[in-house]
């Protein structure tokens, strides 16, 4: 039931990035690799919204999540590559986020999507019981901190590509690049001055 759940809360965000075409559908699957090299032209893969690698896609204040007025939030894409995009969510601190910390969360593996810890650990949000709505959690760790989930390597929840990563040097190397990313987009430079923390599980 909980699992229905998550999986039910995990797609309200990227209703409007699939409404944007940014997640690409092919041969079928929501984010998935072409089986075959011969891909038609007229496939939906060519028709998704484009990525620009180095650049972030995002989807700000959807009101899914954190529901405190005035807390900034951010999901979407950093595209790694033309073909390899990993999937973040952002919640500004609760409290002074200009200098509150800056807390980077990893569900455990590397191979674990991090919307798990979103949803059933330390997120601002827990799914309710009817599996369609959130309720505010008051002990969020964006009660004091600027807090950014992270789904890695690619491949592993909503980030996608066409990379195979099979070693956490690998996965490391892409979240150095995705870090790149996100502190040099006007919306998130200012936190990379702040102290910050990295936390997982495995």
């Amino acid at each position: 039931m909980l699992i229905h759940r998550l999986g039910v809360l995990a797609a309200l965000p990227v209703l409007g990035v699939i409404a944007t075409g940014q997640i690409p559908v092919i041969d079928g699957v929501l984010g998935g690799t072409s089986k075959s090299s011969n891909v038609p032209a007229n496939s939906q893969l060519f028709s998704i919204a484009a990525t620009t690698p180095g650049k972030l896609r995002v989807v700000e204040n959807s009101g899914v999540c954190e529901t405190t007025p005035g807390v900034y939030q951010a999901s979407g894409y950093g595209d790694l590559t033309a073909t390899q995009s990993i999937w973040f969510w952002f919640f500004a601190s609760r409290t002074n986020p200009d200098t509150a910390p800056l807390a980077l969360w990893f569900n455990g593996g590397p191979g674990s999507s991090s919307m798990i810890g979103l949803f059933q650990e330390n997120g601002p949000c827990r799914i309710t019981t009817d599996s369609s709505t959130v309720t505010r959690n008051p002990y969020s760790w964006n009660n004091q901190a600027n807090v950014l989930y992270i789904d890695q390597p690619v491949g592993v929840g909503f980030s996608h590509g066409d990379l195979k990563v099979g070693t956490s040097q690998q996965a490391a190397a892409d979240i150095w690049t995705f870090l790149q990313i996100f502190f040099s987009d006007s919306r998130f430079a200012k936190y990379q001055n702040n102290n910050l923390a990295i936390w997982t599980e495995s």
